[in-house]
């Protein structure tokens, strides 16, 4: 059975992954975490898989008050088991991608045009998703990103960048 935890990093602007040991773990997260219990099989090519809601992860980074629209945020995803997700440099248009919506009356200096606004995102680089292995080890060219285990537990990351949230802004769904 596959079970993940995903919490955002608590940064007001995620900077990229690097090559440096612990690249993904030697950062701070959020205390707001998503459990994705019982993980479904990945069975079919090119099928897509929805995390649950993970509004609470990204609210409490577009809470901090150093945040601002346009900033990056990073996930980690850790936990128990396997399933295999496309990396960017297997494939661009199946990488990880964020869908946010928000509240647009909740935008402070913002006209409201409707009840719910919605922004999107697509990991965009080969060093926006990273794997590190339990020893540390970074790596950023992987064809896949085995969630979690490749032959011992290991920690994925991905970066969306540029995402236009205003800080304060009220997040309805993740």
């Amino acid at each position: 059975m596959t079970g993940l935890a995903i919490t955002g990093e608590d940064a007001d602007s995620a900077t990229v992954y690097g090559g440096a040991d612990f690249n993904i773990s030697g950062r701070s997260y959020t205390t707001a975490i998503v459990p994705w219990s019982s993980v479904p099989a990945f069975t079919a090519i090119n099928e897509t898989h929805l995390t649950p809601d993970l509004a609470s992860v990204v609210q409490e980074v577009v809470n901090r008050s150093g945040w601002c629209g346009g900033n990056a945020m990073n996930f980690k995803l850790q936990g128990t088991g396997l399933r295999l997700a496309k990396s960017y440099e297997t494939d661009p248009s199946q990488a990880a991608y964020l869908r946010v919506q928000y509240d647009p009356d909740s935008v402070p200096a913002s006209p409201a045009g409707c009840i719910v606004r919605e922004y999107s995102a697509r990991v965009k680089a080969s060093s926006d998703d990273a794997e590190e292995s339990s020893a540390g080890g970074m790596s950023l060219s992987s064809s896949d990103l085995e969630l979690i285990s490749d032959g011992g537990d290991q920690e994925v990351g991905v970066r969306f960048r540029s995402l236009e949230i205003d800080q304060g802004t009220t997040i309805l769904a993740a």
